[in-house]
């Protein structure tokens, strides 16, 4: 492979891979493990397809482009804002998840008030991301990386209490109960456009893909096979929480303080890189971005609108699948007029991008 390939790989799973893995287990545990397996490879394929889709358009285009600017170049300044719209959902909604999420574990380890720590929780990392530390940031892949070794690390502790009986349950009929988590936790398209930047080959772009978004969707599968083997009685929203009830002290304090550590450096990143987009792209100056960036989601944070699990589910259909929506018109569009050959061409007949639509219509009708 030449210089950038493996670079590109992990940037994508890095990306990919957030809190969003704490909440695989829990939906899959109301479905049945080879329907939340379904699951991941359906969406596998189609996140896939999407972010080829994506790459062609990238290649298409002349000069680096982030994804708000080739949405502005093939959809018009509606087009961009619609977009931006999608990011700020799922910015949003990511905020808020991982807000409750960190407030269960910090409640487990610690103990106290839920709501004092959602609020301590969300103070604290606004803060941090408003003066612009980007330490979290830098050390997410890190973390993330960290956070899985050791999580296996805790089943593996557990693994005398591991029954592959806990993983027989399919029940087509449940099909689109995870649809919306792993929908949440799978997508990493705002970071296809940088890899292009990494890869001296741009002909091994469409295989880097390929292999990060399997990487990604291989670990969501063997941690929820890990978690469920070992505890799926007592599987919870937040996963680490219910792996620290069966495998006793060490691992509560063990997972429940990394799985705080990666939600915060999620909550960091994708706070910070919504505020600069707002400063950046459309001047407004950066106390009046970080206040735009804070307030709803401190609204439904002070008023408990949801939970943990729900508010992935309705970022991933709303946010994820204007997203979606966007990429595919742009891949029409940029077939028609982009301004170069691309390296790689996908085939994208209307039949399939409709699929893909009909998919997640009927994934959101069914979750919300």
């Amino acid at each position: 492979m030449k210089k950038g390939y493996w670079s590109a790989v992990a940037s994508l799973v890095g990306t990919t891979i957030g809190a969003g893995i704490l909440g695989i287990p829990y939906v899959i545990s109301k479905s049945g493990f080879f329907t939340g397996a379904l699951d991941i490879i359906l969406l596998f394929i189609l996140v896939t397809v999407v972010s080829l889709y994506l790459a062609e358009v990238v290649l298409r285009t002349k000069d680096n482009h982030q994804i708000t600017g080739l949405a502005e170049i093939y959809l018009g300044r509606s087009g961009k804002f619609i977009l931006l719209f999608s990011m700020v959902v799922i910015v949003f909604g990511a905020m808020v998840a991982y807000t409750y999420g960190a407030s269960e574990a910090l409640t487990k380890i610690f103990g106290g008030n839920e709501f004092f720590n959602s609020i301590l929780f969300f103070s604290v990392l606004s803060l941090i991301f408003y003066f612009g530390i980007k330490i979290f940031e830098k050390f997410e892949s890190m973390i993330t990386v960290m956070f899985i070794l050791i999580i296996f690390l805790i089943c593996l502790i557990g693994i005398s209490s591991f029954s592959l009986n806990n993983l027989t349950e399919f029940n087509i009929t449940k099909i689109f109960v995870p649809f919306g988590v792993i929908l949440f936790a799978t997508t990493g398209f705002l970071v296809i456009p940088e890899m292009k930047k990494e890869l001296s080959n741009k002909r091994d772009y469409k295989k880097s893909i390929i292999l990060g978004v399997g990487i990604s969707s291989f670990i969501y599968l063997i941690f929820t096979a890990l978690v469920l083997g070992v505890s799926v009685d007592s599987v919870t929203t937040v996963a680490t929480i219910g792996l620290g009830n069966s495998l006793g002290m060490f691992v509560n304090y063990l997972g429940n303080l990394l799985a705080i550590l990666v939600m915060g450096t999620s909550f960091v990143s994708m706070g910070f890189a919504l505020k600069n987009s707002f400063k950046l792209d459309y001047k407004i100056s950066p106390l009046k971005s970080w206040i735009l960036v804070i307030l709803f989601p401190l609204i439904l944070i002070f008023f408990r609108l949801g939970d943990f699990i729900r508010v992935m589910e309705y970022s991933a259909i709303i946010g994820s699948g204007l997203l979606i929506t966007c990429i595919l018109i742009m891949h029409s569009k940029s077939v028609k007029y982009g301004k170069r050959d691309p390296e790689f061409h996908i085939y994208g007949p209307v039949w399939l991008k409709a699929l893909i639509l009909i998919l997640l219509i009927a994934g959101g009708v069914m979750i919300l």
